[in-house]
Parts: C-alpha cells; structure tokens; sequence
C-alpha cells in the first residue's frame, strides 16, 4: 500500500472520531468520497492474498474503507504490501508484513532492493510480473541456512509458469562483443568492469517462474547478462520451473551451492562468452538437459574459459549435457551423470568442438555416453562418484519444507 493511501485513511480516522467538525451531510459526502478514492487506487483482481474469509477476499465490501481494511478486518489492510513499478533509492523488505508483487519491479542504477532473512514474497499470478536489476542496480537476499527467503505464486495452486522470473544485467565483459539489449524488457547489459556487482543472493528460493514474455521470448527462473565477479550467488534452490531454471549470458559471475529441480527445459543454460566457475550444482528432473551449453551468437564466437565442478544431474530428459558450441576453453570436473538416455549430445558443434577438458565424469543409468563417435573413443569414466552424496540433494533444502 503507499504512502497516500495510509494518509487517507488516517483522515478517515479523523473524520469519524471529530464528527462535530462536519455536517452530517458534508461528513457522509466526504467519507464517500474518499473511500472511492481509495477503492481507485488499490487493486481490485486479488482473491488470494492472506488470511481467511471476508477480511482478505481482494476487495472493497460495504463496511470497508479500502481493500480487507475497516469494520470487522480494521486492522488486516497494515498486513498486506503491494509491490510494482521502479526503485530508485533503498527498500528493505520488512518481514512483519506479506508482500505481493502485481507487475513488473525495477530496480534502477543506484538503487536496492533488499530481501531480510524470513522474507516471503508471493507473486501475483498471470499479470506479467518480474523483477529487473538493471546496471548499477543492486538485489540481495540475506537469508540463513535456519531462515531463507522465499519467492512463489500467490495462486491457490501454485504451478510452472505463473510469474515471469529474475533477470539481473552487469556491466562485466561479454568477450569482444559490445554492450547489448535483453530480449526480455530491452535493458542493456555488458561492459568492461569484470569486478562488477549486481548484488548477493543466498539462501533464496525462487518457483513457478518462467512464463512467457512475448511471442519470442521466455522467462527463466534466473537470468545473469553480463554479471560480474562480485555478483554472488550460493545457496539458492530454483523449482517448478515452465522453462529454463538459471541462463547465464557472457559474464563472470561464480555460482555455488545451487540446486534446480523441475526444470520443464534446461536446468542451466550457458553461453560460451561466460568467464566464471559453478560448483556444487545439483540439477536434478529437468524435462530437456541438465546444462545446455550454447554459443552466443555466432559459431565464430571466442569461448571463454569456464569451470564446472562438482554437478550432479540426475533425471534429464533429453541429455545429460548437451554442447552446441565451441569448447576449446572449458573445464568439467567431477560430474555425475544419472538416469539420462544419454551423457553428451553434440549438435552444430564444429572441427575442435571436443578439446574442452573433462576429469572425474561418472555415469550410471545411461545407455549412451555420447552421440559423438570421437568423444566415445576419448571417455574414460571415473571408477568412483566424483564428490560424496552427488545423487543426493543437499540437506539445506530442507528449512524451506516442501
């Protein structure tokens, strides 16, 4: 709720408690007045927000002088905080009220969006809702391993799609390539700063994103263009996802201790401009591939040098890891591979495509290691997992219930 609604009903409250300072007629008039006034200015689409019954049906009835607020439910209007628009300055979250985010959320250059510890934000669903960073702006989350944070639908039964998801833009390297456009919401992305920062996300949940933004265009659950290395990122669970679970675009962000389940399309999804390292990644039932590697434009594009370390895939549908890319630079260490019909799918790849390194790679339930004769004669399989618990998720998972 802003600032000027809190204002009228302040005067509302004035009004009824100073009656003699006005007619009858003019008093009547006036509260009139202005709880349309309110009425106008709340949204007037929620059946779902918090609580039960009447005082939170997501709408003004007659005894009401706003939204859930006034008569019987005086007090459940203060709950509520409903979030869309711009940010230029700092907002902290506050975790004594519930948040319900109707539209797009832009946070401009200078200016944070902070998610305390506990935070739970709930997503209008089918509005077309996201959250942007754009350059120079700035998105954490501060939740503990005892008290994460979390962002879902507000749908009575939540599902795969209801929202849009996170997008975050850096003005890191994109590797000889100039500062680019998202396709999503036309942001620029992409620098020469490799010590940028977009922000630190830990101990977030992140579900049922990766609805459609266009035609052309879909969301994925969390999306990096051009993050730098000062942008964390550990400890966060992406679930329930419509389409792909994390997308990293040029870059050098480093991701730790990331977990994607329910992926209907690509757990990650890289492009080969990414500079940075992953590590303790468990990508577990994706409906398309555990990674999907591809080039960013075109297949003359200079790959970076990436690490992967420590990834459990488990349950892909497609492909364990599927490579349509150069990959002369990359890194793969110690990987599970399990329950996929195939390790490594190579398409459009070309002459060097397979000079990237690989150590540690284990497979178990896969009847193909590769649709690559050459890759095939190279593969030596590990005889043992390549960390411990590697088919296991992590137990941090479990302080956010189910």
């Amino acid at each position: 709720m802003d600032a000027p609604v809190f204002f009228l009903i302040a005067k509302i409250d004035f009004v009824l408690t100073h009656k003699p300072r006005l007619s009858g007629i003019s008093s009547l008039f006036f509260i009139v007045f202005l709880t349309c006034l309110i009425g106008c200015q709340q949204k007037t689409d929620y059946t779902y927000i918090t609580g039960e019954g009447r005082c939170a049906n997501g709408k003004q009835d007659p005894d009401e002088f706003g939204l859930d607020c006034g008569g019987a439910c005086s007090r459940d209007c203060l709950d509520v905080r409903y979030l869309e628009g711009e940010i230029f300055g700092r907002l902290s979250l506050d975790t004594r009220y519930d948040y319900i985010l109707t539209g797009p959320l832009i946070i401009r250059d200078q200016a944070s969006l902070e998610f305390p510890p506990g935070t739970h934000l709930k997503v209008q669903a089918g509005v077309g809702a996201y959250i942007a960073v754009v350059q120079g702006g700035l998105m954490f989350s501060w939740g503990t391993a005892t008290n994460p944070v979390t962002i879902s639908s507000n749908a009575p039964a939540p599902s795969a799609g209801d929202w849009g998801g996170i997008i975050i833009c850096g003005q890191a390297p994109l590797e000889g390539e100039e500062r680019k456009f998202t396709p999503i919401g036309n942001y620029y992305y992409g620098g020469n700063n490799p010590n940028d920062g977009s922000g630190y996300l830990r101990y977030l949940k992140i579900e049922h994103a990766g609805q459609a933004f266009d035609d052309q265009n879909e969301f994925s659950a969390l999306t990096y263009y051009g993050a730098g290395r000062l942008t964390q990122i550990d400890h966060v669970w992406i679930d329930n996802v419509l389409h792909d679970g994390i997308e990293i675009k040029g870059g050098n962000i480093h991701l730790k201790d990331v977990v994607v389940t329910r992926a209907q399309e690509d757990a990650l999804k890289l492009s080969t401009n990414w500079g940075g390292k992953a590590e303790n990644l468990f990508l577990h039932h994706s409906g398309n591939n555990g990674i999907h590697i591809q080039d960013p434009i075109l297949a003359s594009s200079i790959s970076s040098s990436f690490t992967l370390l420590n990834l459990s895939i488990v349950d892909a549908s497609a492909a364990g890891v599927e490579i349509s890319a150069q990959l002369s630079l990359a890194n793969f260490d110690r990987f599970l591979l399990s329950d996929t019909p195939i390790g490594f799918a190579f398409s459009n790849t070309y002459t060097d495509a397979f000079t990237f390194q690989w150590d540690n790679i284990f497979m178990q339930n896969v009847p193909a290691v590769s649709n690559d004769t050459l890759f095939n004669d190279q593969f030596n399989a590990s005889a043992v997992l390549p960390f411990a618990n590697a088919n296991q998720l992590p137990s941090w998972l479990n302080n956010w219930g189910d």
